[in-house]
């Protein structure tokens, strides 16, 4: 089962948020700015593409 902000991240995704959102959610979920998780939500999200969990959107 996924936690924490992974879990935030996973639930956005299934809504099919930008990756802008998935930031800007984590980012208030946790109470800091969204420059404190924008790389560890690009990290989540490159780790997701290359196991297949997701794919990359239109744009993207």
């Amino acid at each position: 089962m996924l936690e924490g902000s992974a879990a935030v991240v996973w639930r956005l995704l299934a809504g099919g948020q930008s990756t802008e959102a998935l930031v800007e959610a984590v980012a208030e979920a946790y109470v800091v700015s969204p420059a404190d998780v924008e790389d560890d939500v690009h990290r989540f999200l490159e780790s997701a593409v290359q196991l297949g969990a997701v794919s990359r959107g239109e744009g993207a």
